[in-house]
């Protein structure tokens, strides 16, 4: 007797689809939302990090697939599948203004906060340097024992100043981009 082997056939009547999101510099998108309807039911599934969503077991036909992910609009894309095949498919997503502009902001905070801290470590090694100079040269036990007591308190210091001017330029530099993109908004509606 012949047993009938329902795995071989589902792969004889169905295919595969496999979609890749990328944006439009051609980066990997991970963490897209990809999604399709099978029988008037919705299936998704999310971009792994090579930028691809893999849907398997799809009846022969022709699927249409929805991208969306945040900072991005959404975009679509029609695949053909055919049985016993794997179709696959690339998107580009474009990055919404609000996604470039938050994307810009958050790079020149990093290297602002890189460009103060080197200064301000600089700066701070440059006096204690001068202090041990002196401590190492004077005789005045007074002074020994004061400019030992700065170099102590601008070491403590320094990382609180960073950290008090990184917050606060972050904190202007954030309310810059909100009253960017209300004015945005604003002249979109007027449109």
């Amino acid at each position: 007797m012949r047993k009938f082997d329902l795995q071989r056939f589902a792969d004889e009547t169905s295919g595969d689809a496999v979609i890749t999101v990328q944006n439009s510099a051609a980066i990997l998108l991970e963490g897209a939302t990809v999604s399709t309807t099978v029988d008037s039911a919705a299936i998704a599934a999310t971009t792994d990090s090579a930028g691809a969503a893999t849907f398997t077991g799809l009846a022969a036909g022709t699927y249409t697939f929805t991208v969306a992910l945040s900072g991005y609009a959404a975009n679509t894309v029609s695949v053909e599948v055919v049985a016993g095949e794997s179709a696959s498919a690339t998107v580009t997503l474009s990055a919404t203004s609000e996604s470039v502009i938050t994307t810009i902001i958050t790079v020149i905070l990093s290297e602002l906060s890189d460009v103060i801290t080197d200064a301000a470590t600089e700066a701070v090694e440059e006096i204690i340097a001068e202090l041990e100079t002196e401590i190492d040269t004077t005789s005045s036990l007074w002074v020994k024992i004061r400019d030992n007591f700065y170099k102590v308190i601008l070491s403590t210091v320094k990382s609180l100043v960073i950290s008090t001017l990184v917050s606060v330029l972050t904190e202007k530099i954030e309310e810059l981009l909100s009253s960017i993109l209300s004015n945005e908004a604003a002249a979109a509606g007027k449109k």
